[in-house]
This record gives structure tokens, C-alpha cells and sequence, in this order.
């Protein structure tokens, strides 16, 4: 069974083989506001979490998006690679934290 908060939720990040400095996943300057505003094309967006370095406080260039539903997720993760201020992004489901570590 599916975790209730990673149900409807996104994870957004760098293209396979791309990393930040290459100009890859979320931008230093995107804010939650233009992630919002790009990902409710697919649908409702109930929150935004980027994700940032414990120590530096800066950020790691992914992050979340919640959605009130599944559709705008599925149709997210069926585009290869979306276009975030002019920066190439990739959308996957998102795993429950067990999943995730059990993984570790």
C-alpha cells in the first residue's frame, strides 16, 4: 500500500546523467511560485518543497510537488523532460520514506 503523503506527489530533478553545476534539475533561483505555476498546468498543486544542503542552507536543485490528485501525476512523469527556467528537469513518482529506506 501506497504511503498517504508520497500518493499524489511528484519528485523533480536532474535529467539521468546531468548534474546541477551542468545546468541541470531546479535552479538556484526558481522559486516555488514559477513551480506552482508550470506544474498546474497538469492540475491542482497543493505544495512545493524544494530541498536544500543541511549545512550551506542553499539549494539541492529538486525537490516536490503535491498535487489533490493522481492524474496531474501520471501525466507529469509521462513527459521525458520538462523545461523549468530554461533548465531541463525530470519528473518521477515519489516513493514512500520506507521505500526509500530500505534502499539505503
Amino acid at each position: 500500500m501506497e504511503d498517504e503523503k508520497s500518493q499524489f506527489k511528484i519528485f523533480v530533478g536532474c535529467p539521468r546523467g546531468r548534474h546541477v553545476e551542468d545546468g541541470g534539475g531546479l535552479g538556484p533561483n526558481t522559486t516555488d511560485q514559477a513551480l506552482e505555476l508550470y506544474f498546474s498546468k497538469f492540475g491542482e498543486v497543493v505544495e512545493v518543497i524544494q530541498l536544500h544542503w543541511q549545512k550551506s542552507g542553499n539549494k539541492k536543485g529538486c525537490g516536490y510537488i503535491k498535487f489533490t490528485s493522481m492524474e496531474p501525476v501520471d501525466e507529469c512523469v509521462k513527459i521525458e523532460e520538462h523545461n523549468i527556467g530554461g533548465r531541463p528537469v525530470t519528473a518521477s513518482k515519489a516513493k514512500p520514506k520506507q521505500v526509500m529506506k530500505a534502499h539505503e
